[in-house]
Formats: C-alpha cells, sequence, structure tokens
C-alpha cells in the first residue's frame, strides 16, 4: 500500500499543504480552552474577535486579537450571553443582562465604554454589521402559559445604541 497523500487546500492563497503549518497547545488562558459550544470568531479591520460564552452558558466573554497570535480578554464586558458585530464605528457588543440589554462599544478592540441599554431593541437574538450599519434581530413573548406567542424584529443602528425597527413581513413569528 501507498502512504496517503498530504491534504491540499482549495482556498487560494492558502498553503498548499499542512507541511507549511506548525501547531501548539493552547495556553489556559485562550478563551477557546473553557469555551461552551458554539463560539463565534469575527475577522474586523482590526483583527479578530471570539466571542460566546462559558460555565454552561452563565457567563459571557470577548476576547480580541490583533493577529490571531496575542488575545486580550474584554473585562469590562459582563454579562451571561454576549453578541458582537463590527459596525461603521467599531466593535458592538449587546450583552444579555438583566432588566435589560446592555451595550458597550470599542473602536479599537481594547478599550471598550458601556453605552448603557439599547433604545428601540430588545430581546436581542442575533446582531451583524457592516460599515454600513448594524443589523439585529430580536423577539419578545407575548401573552403567557400554553396561549403565549413570540413575536420577530429587525432592527438598524448605525452606533449600536440607537435602534430603528424595521418593517419586516407580516405575520413572521419566532419559532
Amino acid at each position: 500500500t501507498s502512504a496517503p497523500s498530504a491534504p491540499s487546500f482549495t482556498t487560494p492563497g492558502a498553503l498548499a499543504n499542512w507541511t507549511g503549518l506548525s501547531w501548539s497547545a493552547l495556553p489556559a488562558e485562550n478563551p477557546l480552552v473553557s469555551a461552551d459550544p458554539g463560539v463565534q470568531v469575527l475577522a474586523w479591520q482590526h483583527g479578530y474577535v471570539i466571542y460566546g460564552t462559558s460555565g454552561g452558558g452563565e457567563s459571557g466573554f470577548v476576547w480580541t486579537s490583533p493577529d490571531g497570535e496575542t488575545w486580550t480578554q474584554a473585562t469590562a464586558i459582563v454579562a451571561p450571553r454576549v453578541l458582537v458585530a463590527a459596525g461603521p464605528s467599531g466593535l458592538v457588543a449587546v450583552g444579555t443582562t438583566v432588566p435589560a440589554d446592555t451595550v458597550w462599544t470599542s473602536a479599537d478592540g481594547v478599550n471598550w465604554l458601556n453605552a448603557g441599554s439599547p433604545s428601540g431593541l430588545t430581546e436581542v437574538d442575533s446582531i451583524a454589521g457592516t460599515s454600513a450599519g448594524l443589523e439585529a434581530t430580536g423577539h419578545s413573548d407575548v401573552g403567557s402559559g400554553k396561549f403565549a406567542t413570540q413575536t420577530f424584529s429587525v432592527a438598524f443602528s448605525s452606533d449600536g445604541i440607537t435602534w430603528t425597527p424595521l418593517e419586516i413581513q407580516a405575520g413572521i413569528t419566532w419559532d
């Protein structure tokens, strides 16, 4: 039998095979070591962001890196769950907290400003951004018990703090 061939990459500009890569164990302080499943990685103009939860979803975290090797934890962000997007002015993190969600902003990914509760946005489920602005989806509960339903919403923001609800197709429900 012949030896298996080395895997190859099909992405233009990537290494031709695994021989050009070096691997090392992650240090204990790396956010991926103790993270829950579902960690998100975001590339933005100043590097990378990793965000997710640990402790079974009880503690949200945000780490930033200019190069993917050196990471800094955003210790100013304290929430059970955090969502992050890159918008026109930098990074926006929305944390689910009680009694209301909280927004943090950062132009550089290192220094974070607690901007308070977002205006026009509740129960955030997802957030995405471009140089034109930020979009968020959310839901709210209507009623209680077996008759409870959830409504679905979409909102736009240029700064992550003030959100404008967008008109969406009538009758969309949250599932």
